[in-house]
């Protein structure tokens, strides 16, 4: 692993790819795929690029009871906001390790596919999952480690506030 200092983040080069850790709140460069934790009826998520129209709640509520629950563990795209299920709130924990691993496989076959250089990506399982990011973290890396990841140059590894400094812990201590 070798650091490269910069602003205020501290960027990590993996095979080629910068990979910045910061907060949903400041960014560290523009991307070109957001990527979001979701649940199986994709309600979680309050996405900034997407427009929505006012509805009544009855409305909502019905579209929600008639919607087609989305397999845990896959993406969901709609052009650059990728959603990635692994929210089930139907079961107990809501959130399993297994389910983001999975999504994080599919995502970054997603990459490879369309070509995207650079992509905004929370530590899949650590928002609303409220899993540990100790958990989490190393398979990420191996997968940017191994995995045959395309043209992908750029990733802004999005972490709660309450991890940044954790995660930079972490990033740090893992052997390149």
């Amino acid at each position: 692993m070798k650091l490269i200092h910069g602003r205020l983040s501290n960027d990590i080069l993996i095979k080629g790819i910068k990979l910045a850790i910061a907060p949903k709140e400041t960014p560290p460069f523009a991307v070109e795929v957001m990527v979001f934790e979701e649940d199986t009826n994709l309600v979680l998520t309050v996405d900034p690029i997407k427009e929505y129209a006012l509805e009544h709640p009855i409305r909502t509520m019905t579209d929600i009871m008639n919607a087609t629950k989305h397999q845990l563990g896959t993406v969901v795209t709609n052009g650059n906001s990728w959603y990635a299920v692994v929210i089930d709130l139907d079961s107990e924990p809501i959130c399993r390790q297994e389910w983001c691993e999975e999504a994080l496989e599919k995502i970054l076959q997603l990459v490879k596919k369309t070509g995207v250089m650079s992509l905004a990506l929370p530590i899949l399982g650590t928002g609303h999952g409220n899993l540990q990011v100790e958990l989490l973290l190393p398979g990420l890396i191996k997968k940017l480690s191994t995995g045959k990841i395309g043209v992908l140059k750029y990733i802004w590894l999005i972490a709660p506030c309450r991890d940044v400094k954790r995660v930079r812990e972490i990033m740090n201590g893992i052997p390149s």
